[in-house]
């Protein structure tokens, strides 16, 4: 394995795919690659608008989302990367989950992808179907599940 993309949804699982991830790249001199995929609600975000305000923040609600998403993402590369002995970059995508990570894997040239399941009722997994599912499903590489 030359390149892993570990997903990121900062959930506790997927902290410890992160981890996993991390082991990996460090055992095979692999490069990792934390993706964090957010979605963007369509229409105004008055909530967060109001919050930019407050802050005398100009920035459009989307943009300041797309950062605070690349600032945490950072803050996990700075603690998985203690050594320092992995290369680990940060991506963030707006989009689908499970459709932007098969992209990434795809354009990163990925060997493996690792991804955290957050175990949902069977319900929720029949009507929203579930992220680990369809990159396993979709991915060109092998996809990794950590719970």
């Amino acid at each position: 394995m030359r390149r892993i993309l570990c997903a990121i949804d900062h959930s506790e699982t997927s902290l410890r795919a992160a981890r996993l991830a991390r082991e990996l790249a460090a055992s095979c001199k692999a490069d990792l690659t934390l993706l964090n995929v957010v979605r963007l609600p369509d229409g105004p975000q008055a909530g967060i608008a109001e919050y930019l305000r407050h802050e005398h923040n100009p920035e459009e609600p989307g943009i300041a989302v797309l950062e605070a998403a690349q600032d945490e993402l950072a803050l996990l590369r700075d603690r998985l990367a203690k050594d320092g002995d992995v290369p680990i970059t940060c991506e963030i995508r707006n989009g689908e989950a499970a459709t932007e990570i098969v992209a990434a894997a795809r354009e990163h040239e990925a060997d493996l992808v690792v991804v955290g399941h957050r175990g949902r009722n069977r319900l929720a997994r029949v009507l929203l179907g579930s992220v680990a599912r369809q990159a396993v499903e979709a991915a060109h590489c092998p996809v990794l599940i950590v719970r």
